[in-house]
């Protein structure tokens, strides 16, 4: 088996990385783009800005955490399923992200018995 894993630093993003209304939808939308089953979410605001979304999957978890003061966002996408590419999930956020730039890293895992 094999697991994808990415982690997507998004610098100068023009969202409102405060927004959970519509970052949380969006999320869930991506993982729709991909038939990933979304099992829980979890939301949290930080005083005086800032939030973390995780999105607990049947295939593993995508996760969001904002620096709205910095136009900054880190994402995770960690999918236990083959059939499924993160790269599609990224693509559906990263429209909702609206990033100038961004830094992505990829780790794979084997899992053999």
């Amino acid at each position: 088996m094999k697991i994808r894993e990415l982690i997507i630093d998004a610098h100068g993003c023009k969202c409102d990385l405060n927004d959970a209304d519509a970052l949380l939808p969006t999320l869930i939308r991506a993982a729709q783009a991909i038939n990933a089953t979304v099992v829980k979410q979890i939301v949290h605001k930080y005083e005086p800005q800032g939030l973390t979304i995780v999105l607990l999957l049947a295939e593993s978890h995508a996760s969001l955490y904002t620096w709205p003061e910095f136009g900054y966002a880190a994402v995770e996408i960690f999918l236990c399923n083959e059939e499924m590419d993160p790269y599609k999930f990224w693509g559906v956020f990263k429209n909702a992200l609206k990033p100038e730039k961004t830094e992505i890293s990829e780790i794979t895992r084997n899992v053999e018995k």
